[in-house]
């Protein structure tokens, strides 16, 4: 393709201004003065733009980098199309100026930026004093036109007069896109140009009256516009000498190749260290099997997420897998520095590994949640040497069996939630107890406490609540069968007590409620009348 063999050639056919350029800019209406700057020559200076993606943080960055390409000149408003056979108006830009670094570039643009004289205001009549002059002694003010050799010296070497200024307009164009197509074919240019820094008029201009009425190509008949030959050639037409010094810097950068060179054997530990500093570290963040994010090189052994100094790479790599469980890490030593891979645990679980119920009230939840301490503690009699070993990171962890060793389970009442040691001391029988005895003491206890009852309402209200708390009734469509086994079961005290009329005023009760059908009013007492008859003759 164009970026990998091929050079940019760029050849300047002139740079044009519209109407009112000379009134406005040179605050003169002489024509004599005005043809002064006439196919005269200007600076252009042409600088490749980078636009890439900052890999950092949440936050989407992008970044530029400005690469100056080298300056040309190109004739100023010239009177004929043909292009000057000088060297000067030629540019050509080699291919390794579009390299990318290892960064990737989302796109290439070239700036061009000319740059004129302007004399200030007042100064006319000195333009004027000196074209008239002809003993030579004063160079006129007006550049000396472009020859067949190299103007790049006479560019460098050009004073400009204390009484003139510098004014500069620049445009943009793109030269590559973000799927690396280029966009600039061979053919001919004509580019509208900006003033970097205008400056305040007192007159207006036909920038002021028709800037918003002008369309996109109508701007073109007033200018600025630059006009230029872009083609793609193997062979360079001009010398890469003035573009190529400006590339040797920025595209040779061998600064980290020799780190751990200078190390001796008296002081290599120390010199490892340090070394270790310096190296710079990459993370690449994986997801699914792909790269989704790498960050920027650094320097230093700092963790990215607690920002702890951990001073040597081996301590780094063990706070990983120790503080940030979360992850997993695949350590991979490169020649720029250390590569480590972060990934997701699938297996990472979050839970208490531990039992949840003990010491609940001496959990610490102001700030966060925290995981508590594991009640078994390892006491080692003699001290291990754990030899260091990067070659433990360079693999994924195995799944771990996610089942507790020596796990003692607790068991806790169904109705109480108290705790039972151990299922020795599990009762089976008092699990089955749905009423125990001190409920009912305290149900009777409570029945008495109330002073809107008499004996007889009182005395029926216990007997009722008894058997709701050993039948277990807990719904309200159980209530028909509980008042029918409640008349089986308790008609005999019903009638001794006389609680009869009690007894059919709280199936009163419960009909107005909705909770039970007239029909079990009618059941129930039909068994209460029918007990009563068989208790009569012994009455």
């Amino acid at each position: 393709s164009n970026e990998e063999n091929h050079y940019l050639n760029i050849s300047f056919n002139g740079f044009f201004h519209g109407p009112g350029f000379a009134e406005e800019i040179f605050e003169t209406n002489e024509p004599k003065e005005q043809e002064l700057f006439k196919d005269d020559f200007v600076k252009v200076e042409i600088h490749l733009c980078q636009v890439y993606h900052k890999k950092k943080k949440c936050q989407d960055s992008e970044q530029m980098d400005l690469i100056p390409l080298g300056s040309c000149k190109a004739p100023w408003n010239p009177r004929t199309q043909l292009l000057l056979p000088c060297s000067s108006v030629n540019l050509t830009v080699p291919p390794n100026a579009f390299v990318e670094n290892g960064r990737a570039v989302k796109a290439h643009i070239l700036s061009f930026t000319v740059i004129i004289t302007v004399p200030k205001k007042g100064s006319s009549k000195n333009i004027k004093s000196d074209r008239t002059e002809e003993n030579g002694l004063h160079r006129p003010l007006k550049r000396q036109k472009c020859d067949n050799s190299d103007a790049d010296s006479e560019t460098n070497s050009l004073t400009y007069p204390a009484d003139v200024c510098v004014a500069s307009f620049s445009a943009e164009m793109i030269l590559y896109d973000r799927l690396k197509n280029c966009l600039l074919t061979d053919g001919d240019y004509e580019l509208l140009l900006h003033e970097n820094s205008p400056t305040i008029r007192k007159s207006n201009s036909w920038e002021s009256k028709f800037k918003s009425k002008l369309g996109p190509f109508a701007a073109f008949s007033f200018g600025p516009t630059i006009k230029f030959n872009l083609t793609w050639g193997t062979k360079p037409i001009a010398p890469l000498a003035a573009a190529y010094k400006c590339l040797a810097s920025p595209y040779q950068d061998n600064s980290n190749i020799k780190i751990e060179l200078e190390m001796s054997k008296e002081t290599k530990s120390v010199a490892v260290t340090s070394a270790e500093k310096n190296m710079r570290m990459f993370y690449r963040f994986i997801y699914n099997g792909s790269t989704r994010q790498q960050t920027e090189a650094k320097e230093g052994m700092a963790c990215p997420w607690c920002a702890l100094d951990c001073k040597r790479l081996y301590v780094l790599l063990k706070h990983f897998k120790t503080c940030h469980p979360r992850f997993s890490f695949v350590y991979t030593a490169i020649k720029k520095g250390h590569l480590i891979d972060v990934r997701i645990k699938e297996n990472f679980e979050n839970s208490l590994e531990i039992d949840g119920i003990k010491d609940i009230g001496f959990i610490d939840i102001a700030n966060a949640p925290k995981k508590r301490n594991s009640e078994t503690e390892i006491i080692v009699g003699r001290p291990y040497k754990h030899q260091e070993d990067l070659k433990e990171f360079t693999e994924l962890d195995q799944l771990e069996n996610a089942s507790q060793m020596n796990h003692d389970r607790s068991y806790y009442h169904t109705l109480n939630n108290q705790l039972l040691p151990s299922l020795a001391h599990h009762d089976i029988k008092a699990e089955d107890d749905i009423a125990p005895e001190w409920l009912k003491e305290k149900t009777l206890e409570m029945i008495e406490e109330f002073t809107d009852l008499n004996a007889g309402e009182k005395q029926l209200m216990k007997l009722w609540n008894i058997h709701v708390l050993e039948k277990n009734y807990i719904a309200d469509f159980t209530c028909a069968r509980g008042c029918i086994s409640f008349a089986e079961e308790y008609g005999k005290e019903i009638i001794q007590n006389n609680l009869i009329k009690n007894f059919m005023l709280h199936l009163n009760n419960l009909i107005d409620f909705h909770i039970i059908p007239q029909s079990v009013l009618v059941k129930s007492m039909a068994i209460i009348y029918k007990l009563k008859e068989e208790l009569l003759p012994k009455m």
